[in-house]
């Protein structure tokens, strides 16, 4: 391609072609038109010289058979006058008679046959009359009635052959007009594809050479033929017309196309640098919030808000500069028919009549939750910055749902190691204790054994003591065995409360307040601990009739464990010796770990209250 010749991606021709109604004349219709004319020609002419062949041959054979009936009376004639009475062959010409009738309708089916058709007709009754006659001794009348019946097949051969000659003659003309027609045909084809073809396509040849060499206000003059190549020029004009404004303002188109590149430019450097920080940050609420920032200095908006899908609505995870209330006012659910109502984006109308856009955050799971911005600028409103936000929020619920998934084989591989001890412990110091259990049994009862009073009270002293260490151990177990219902708290409290209550057969209530919580799965586990800890200690060591267990949701999370028991001295329990009071500071210790407060209240006589706070929002 010569230098001064321009290439571009941007098309260079924007139009349509016409419309097919508009190609009144089409050049596929007039060929196709020539082509149902030329072939309807070849087949009648080659249907004609089919059916003079066929009725030559047709006629032939009738014309045998009638000389094979000529011989025939000629024999039978014969016969008869050289032996008077003997046996004549009368069956044969009957069946000559019959096979020449057979064809009659094949010899004579049109209205000039209409003599052949009359005269085999006569001949018909003359063979009758004849072989009537040669039943009798009768010879002059049969010779009389045989040379009128040779007089008759020779009339009725001679027509047949008068037929044939006229049939050869229509053969001849088919032929001639075959021929006629081959070279109409060519003529007709020659002249079809010089005008239709090869002179617009000389033209629009010439007019690309025009183009090539650089005259870019070369045109087409329409021919107005209605057809292909109409359109064909139309869209060449067209396609110059684009080429001589892009070559005239190609200073811009490459300005233009700068600046696309240097936005997706900046959109790519956008995309890698929030998927790079999310997916090698740990996701926490500070990810959220740097998030969300980021996305407040790219659409320029007044406020935003991250918010996740919840049980019951959405829970903010961040918020800057929204209204309130804005969680209960969120769609349920993002659908296609919201943008198309909307445009490129979801909006919603805040307190005060500001807009809100609404960018839909996704992952592999489907729909999470909602990225809010209040008060968005212009260019928000374009469909190729909305589709980078949506990106970007796909990549944020795709972090988020990444972390979850890996908490969640972190659970799993503790839960499988808590299995594994329980298992343990079961095989090694369950069932050692039995084993020890069945041992103590059978010395108690051995006869040889002092019948004293200190021996007796040693005994059943050592019998609780391996009771109470076996209970320990089952309370273990079941501790090991716990699984927490992540996402479900509530369901995880009532399962352990009931198996409490199986084991210390002491009623326990349940009173739950300010609706579900949104603990993470590691505060969950903590505080399920510490909740068995200290329905545990009730069944040891409080001596209780009942306890109660009260889940508050509101100013942060709280579990508080009442029971009537004996309670204690909590000063006694401060200078309590080493290895003493160890579930008290288990209780201490996992609260520390999720951030909590653990306070114990108890008085001798008075029971003991255990409160457990979580602070934070997790309604």
């Amino acid at each position: 391609m010569p230098k001064h010749i321009v290439s571009s991606e941007t098309p260079l021709f924007s139009g349509s072609l016409p419309p097919q109604n508009a190609l009144r004349r089409s050049l596929s219709a007039r060929l196709l038109t020539a082509i149902l004319l030329w072939a309807g020609g070849l087949l009648l002419f080659v249907s004609m010289t089919v059916v003079a062949t066929w009725r030559l041959e047709e006629r032939a054979g009738a014309i045998r058979q009638a000389g094979r009936l000529n011989d025939q009376v000629h024999r039978l004639t014969m016969a008869a006058v050289q032996n008077p009475g003997a046996p004549l062959p009368v069956q044969q010409v009957a069946d000559t008679l019959k096979g020449l009738n057979s064809r009659q309708h094949a010899v004579c089916c049109t209205w000039w046959d209409e003599p052949a058709s009359r005269q085999l007709e006569q001949v018909r009754r003359d063979t009758e009359a004849f072989l009537q006659t040669a039943a009798k001794p009768d010879t002059a009348a049969l010779l009389e009635q045989a040379e009128r019946l040779h007089t008759g097949i020779d009339t009725y051969a001679r027509l047949l052959e008068e037929q044939n000659t006229r049939s050869i003659g229509w053969l001849r003309s088919g032929r001639i007009g075959l021929m006629l027609l081959i070279l109409l045909s060519a003529a007709v084809s020659f002249r079809l594809l010089r005008q239709v073809v090869l002179r617009p396509l000389g033209t629009l040849y010439q007019a690309m050479n025009q183009i090539t060499h650089g005259r870019l206000g070369t045109r087409i003059a329409g021919p107005n033929s209605g057809d292909e190549f109409e359109a064909v020029a139309d869209g060449f004009n067209r396609m110059a017309d684009n080429l001589q404004e892009m070559y005239a303002h190609l200073e811009d188109k490459v300005a233009e196309k700068t600046a696309a590149l240097s936005r997706q430019k900046s959109e790519w450097e956008m995309l890698y640098y929030v998927t790079s920080y999310l997916h090698k940050q740990s996701f926490s609420s500070e990810v959220e919030q740097a998030f969300l920032e980021r996305m407040l200095r790219l659409s320029h908006s007044g406020g935003g808000g991250i918010f996740w899908q919840a049980e019951k609505g959405f829970a903010a995870a961040c918020a800057i500069g929204l209204p309130d209330g804005l969680a209960e006012r969120l769609p349920h659910t993002h659908t296609a028919e919201q943008e198309e109502e909307a445009g490129n984006m979801v909006w919603m109308q805040g307190e005060e009549g500001d807009l809100v856009a609404l960018v839909p955050i996704y992952a592999l799971g489907g729909f999470q939750g909602w990225l809010a911005l209040s008060k968005p600028t212009v260019p928000l409103l374009s469909a190729q910055n909305a589709g980078l936000m949506r990106l970007l929020c796909t990549q944020l619920g795709i972090a988020r749902e990444n972390a979850a998934m890996t908490l969640l084989k972190q659970q799993n591989a503790v839960l499988e190691e808590r299995s594994r001890i329980a298992r343990s412990l079961h095989d090694s110091l369950a069932q050692s204790l039995s084993f020890i259990n069945m041992r103590f049994q059978m010395l108690s009862k051995n006869k040889l054994l002092p019948d004293d009073k200190s021996v007796r009270d040693n005994i059943e002293m050592i019998r609780d003591g391996i009771q109470y260490c076996y209970e320990d151990v089952r309370e273990l177990l079941d501790h090991f065995r716990a699984k927490p219902q992540y996402g479900n708290f509530a369901e995880t409290v009532r399962s352990v409360i009931e198996r409490s209550r199986k084991q210390a057969g002491i009623p326990v209530v349940l009173h739950i307040s300010g609706g579900d919580c949104l603990l993470n799965s590691e505060q969950q586990t903590q505080a399920l601990f510490i909740l068995q800890e200290a329905l545990s200690n009730i069944r040891k060591h409080a001596d209780a009739q009942q306890a109660e267990v009260l889940l508050e949701n509101g100013d942060g999370f709280t579990i508080i464990v009442r029971d009537d028991g004996q309670g204690f001295d909590p000063e006694n329990h401060a200078e309590a010796e080493p290895g003493q009071h160890i579930g008290l500071s288990v209780m201490h210790e996992r609260a520390e770990k999720i951030g909590a407060e653990i306070s114990i209240r108890s008085q001798p006589g008075s029971g003991t209250e255990v409160r457990l706070h979580i602070p934070g929002d997790f309604s």
